[in-house]
């Protein structure tokens, strides 16, 4: 039985001859500098080094602030226009926000400057990879990982890349040389595991999702995933206990129910949306709409 899409959300996360396009990023976006001067302190900024930049903007994107990143990637590309690393901080800053068309105009500079800068071509194949452009995410990362042999982040994307197109022949020997250059990486294991869930190992699921969820217990994507693979592979008691610890008891049995719904388990399925629902029947409406979409099924299938 194949999984529906749905439940399979779980994944953590890792140059094609496309004509470039040219950002013109120190053309048409040094003019923010002037007009945010005083607010951000940008003449302060253009006192620090481009390397001084770069990190600093770099660790505000970790941070969740894109846009005090960017204002520091834009003053290094004032300061060095041939910065590749600049061009690649500022197109992470805007996918950041969801802008993926100057992202991935920023990455293209970037690698027009430097066509083998690792982080560039890592960010475009994974800009490609989320916004759906599967193809050019291959060639990208295909293209990367010929340029950086056994690179984990480019080795890890390109295995994501494989997993949706179902090639898990070429897949799997990616993920696991991710496992073993990185063990004690729960995001490593857990994508392992979601590899093996896409081709019905079950028992290869449990296993890889399991030492996941050892290195990061309190780890709430970890938890539920695993958790799905045990209902899948009928545990459903132990997958009801972890999703509680999430979710708590009422979207715990929710949860559940819908999964079991998904594998046409309908008996179970409706006593796990009616617990929901007995536990919190003024809150959950999700318990009840998903028993009405059950009872719509069996109408259906009655006729």
């Amino acid at each position: 039985m194949k999984y529906p899409a749905m439940i399979l959300f779980l994944l953590l996360c890792g140059c094609t001859t496309t004509t470039v396009q040219h950002a013109n990023i120190t053309a048409a976006e040094m003019a923010k500098l002037d007009t945010v001067a005083d607010a951000d302190q940008s003449k302060a900024l253009e006192n620090l080094s481009v390397p001084d930049l770069l990190r600093e903007g770099a660790g505000y994107l970790s941070q969740g602030n894109p846009s005090l990143a960017e204002l520091h990637f834009l003053i290094a590309l004032k300061k060095d226009p041939g910065s590749a690393a600049a061009c690649t901080g500022f197109g992470r800053a805007r996918a950041a926000v969801g802008d993926a068309k100057k992202a991935e105009m920023a990455f293209r500079e970037a690698l027009q400057r430097q066509p083998t800068h690792l982080p560039a071509l890592l960010g475009l194949g994974r800009l490609h990879r989320q916004t759906g452009k599967t193809e050019q995410a291959r060639e990208i990362l295909e293209t990367a990982l010929e340029s950086h042999p056994g690179q984990v982040e480019i080795a890890s994307e390109l295995a994501i890349v494989y997993d949706g197109f179902g090639r898990y022949d070429k897949a799997e020997p990616l993920h696991r040389q991710v496992v073993e250059k990185q063990p004690g990486s729960a995001a490593a294991l857990n994508n392992l595991g979601f590899h093996f869930l896409l081709r019905e190992r079950n028992s290869d699921a449990v296993a890889a999702l399991q030492r996941a969820w050892r290195l990061e217990p309190d780890n709430p994507v970890m938890r539920n995933n695993l958790a799905v693979v045990y209902v899948l592979g009928g545990e459903s008691d132990q997958a009801l206990a972890l999703f509680q610890k999430t979710l708590g008891p009422a979207a715990a049995w929710n949860n559940l129910g819908y999964i079991l719904m998904t594998q046409g388990k309908k008996e179970q399925a409706e006593k796990a949306f009616r617990q929901a629902l007995d536990l919190n029947p003024r809150f959950y409406a999700n318990a009840k709409e998903n028993l009405e979409k059950l009872q719509r099924r069996e109408e259906t299938t009655v006729e």
